[in-house]
């Protein structure tokens, strides 16, 4: 599975799912191609109000990913190394796109504010954005206890969610 199918299934399990701040990882097996990936995401402790149609309390979700790997002999899914990161927002739009610079402001603990660029996760989707460089920005989440993250919405401007980072799956 690549990341395009996580973003829709993180988008299936965040519509179906109650909001907490706890992580929740999950595995994902191809058969066919003998693989597997380790999936884990959560949402923030805040939510912050947009306008109609997206009115009613918006989290943002952060979701990190394995590559999808061969497992070798008696090698767990759990033990796949989180190579790869993007932010979702379950109702609304982030104004992100190639012809703008699409960043995003991060402040992990009481440390100073650091800049992430981001892409469009794909065509057509405004809800979803990647790291264009993961590494620094998952590094952090292991070394960390708390985040905020501020991101640019459409027609909303700047917005900040709060993230817990305890039992981040790699601490």
């Amino acid at each position: 599975m690549n990341l395009k199918h996580g973003i829709l299934l993180l988008s299936m399990i965040a519509s179906c799912s109650a909001f907490a701040s706890s992580w929740k990882v999950s595995y994902q097996n191809d058969d066919m191609r003998g693989t597997s990936q380790k999936l884990a995401y959560a949402t923030s402790d805040n939510l912050v109000n947009f306008e109609f149609p997206y009115n009613g309390g918006s989290h943002l979700g952060i979701m990190v990913a394995s590559a999808n790997t061969k497992l070798g002999e008696g090698e767990k899914p759990d033990s796949l190394p989180i190579i790869r990161a993007m932010l979702f927002i379950d109702k609304g739009q982030f104004q992100c796109n190639p012809y703008n610079d699409c960043h995003i402001s991060v402040k992990f603990d009481n440390g100073e504010i650091q800049s992430f660029p981001m892409e469009e996760a794909s065509a057509g989707r405004a809800d979803a954005i990647l790291f264009s460089d993961s590494e620094e920005f998952i590094n952090n989440l292991k070394n960390h206890k708390t985040v905020i993250i501020e991101a640019e919405f459409y027609r909303a401007g700047r917005k900040q969610f709060k993230f817990n980072l305890d039992d981040f799956p790699e601490h």
